[in-house]
């Protein structure tokens, strides 16, 4: 499929034809190369969402610590850490929750997660709760 956008892309600069006419080929040339629908064609090249949610969700890993898979840090962060530094994972929701303030220890990990930002900074309360 690159090589028929490739090709057309190369066709359109020979011709100096406009961009609205370029999309068209690329949109009939997806069409006919993949079965899929035209809105589905329209969607992808127009970069639109194909899907919509009012609600943003949230998944809570809750496999035990000892068995969990972790995010590293990214490289410009571990640049900064010590060569033996341990402290080469991102936090997640339950380094968050663990570390709650006082304030809010009464509340259970399921509220704490959809009601509150933990975005790397200081933990703050969302305008709309996640979906859990």
């Amino acid at each position: 499929m690159t090589n028929a956008f490739k090709r057309i892309r190369r066709e359109h600069e020979k011709r100096k034809l406009n961009a609205i006419e370029m999309i068209c080929s690329l949109g009939n040339a997806l069409l006919n190369l993949q079965h899929i629908s035209s809105q589905q064609v329209v969607h992808i090249t127009l970069s639109l969402p194909l899907n919509h949610s009012s609600r943003e969700c949230i998944f809570i890993n809750i496999t035990p610590m000892e068995e969990c898979t972790f995010i590293l840090k990214p490289s410009f962060l571990l640049k900064h850490e010590d060569d033996n530094s341990e402290n080469v994972m991102c936090s997640s929701i339950i380094d968050y929750y663990i570390n709650r303030p006082n304030a809010i220890k009464h509340i259970c990990l399921v509220e704490f997660s959809s009601m509150y930002n933990t975005n790397g900074t200081p933990i703050s309360k969302r305008k709309k709760p996640k979906v859990i």
